[in-house]
């Protein structure tokens, strides 16, 4: 997740009982913010890939996994 956000869990705040893993999960739910979310180096080409990846992240590290 870190990669493809450039999001570091040391460098960024999230709202307080909240992780990088919540925090993508609940910016992800609005569609619009999805390709925000791409590290802006990754090409246009692959962001589509970025999100699927992100998903697949997202749904391996939560508390309970679907």
């Amino acid at each position: 997740m870190e990669l493809i956000t450039r999001i570091k869990l040391v460098e960024h705040e999230f709202d307080e009982n909240k992780d990088i893993v919540h925090w993508i999960h609940d910016e992800m739910r609005n569609k619009e913010n999805m390709i925000g979310l791409v590290e802006p180096n990754i090409s246009d080409e692959s962001k589509t890939d970025a999100i699927k990846v992100l998903t697949i992240a997202i749904r391996c590290t939560m508390r309970f996994p679907a």
